[in-house]
C-alpha cells in the first residue's frame, strides 16, 4: 500500500478525460478555476556572489509583473489574462495557464532596493540580487536520527 497526498481536485476527472473527443471550448469543466493561482517555474542560484532568480513568464509584459522587497524576502507576483474566445476559433485543447501568481523568495540577508535589478527577455524574468549569493554556501547534509 502506498501513501498518496490528498488533493481536493483528485475527485474531479482529469483534463485528459475531457480531451477524448470533446472540444475544450464547447465544454469547459474547469471554467470555475479562471481566477485560480498558478506557480511559474523558476530557478534560484548563486553566480559570482549574486543571487539570480530566473522565472518563466511567457507572453507577459513588464506592466503585468510586480517585484516587492521587504526585509529579507523578495516577492514576485503578477497576473496572466486568458485570451478572449473568438467565434472563428475551435479549440481542440487549452492547456496554457492564466490567472494570478505570487512567489516568495527568502533572501539570506537584508538587501537594499538598489541591489536588486530585473529584466524580462524572451519570456524569462531574470532578477539579480547583488551580494546575496555570497551568503549561500555549499550543500549541507542534515543527519536523520532513527529510533
Amino acid at each position: 500500500m502506498s501513501i498518496v497526498r490528498w488533493s481536493p481536485f483528485s475527485l474531479l476527472p482529469s483534463r485528459g478525460w475531457f480531451s477524448r473527443g470533446w472540444l475544450w471550448d464547447e465544454f469547459e469543466p474547469f471554467s470555475w478555476l479562471d481566477g485560480y493561482s498558478w506557480w511559474p517555474s523558476m530557478d534560484v542560484y548563486s553566480e559570482k556572489g549574486d543571487m539570480v532568480i530566473k522565472m518563466e513568464l511567457p507572453d507577459m509584459d513588464p506592466e503585468d509583473i510586480e517585484i516587492d522587497l521587504s526585509d529579507t524576502c523578495l516577492t514576485i507576483s503578477g497576473r496572466q489574462v486568458r485570451e478572449e474566445k473568438e467565434e472563428d476559433k475551435n479549440y481542440f485543447r487549452r492547456e496554457r495557464f492564466a490567472g494570478s501568481f505570487t512567489r516568495h523568495i527568502p533572501l539570506p540577508k537584508e538587501v537594499k532596493e538598489s541591489d536588486v535589478s530585473a529584466r524580462l527577455r524572451k519570456g524569462v524574468l531574470e532578477v539579480r540580487v547583488k551580494g546575496a549569493g555570497k551568503e549561500i554556501s555549499g550543500r549541507k547534509r542534515i543527519p536523520i536520527e532513527s529510533s
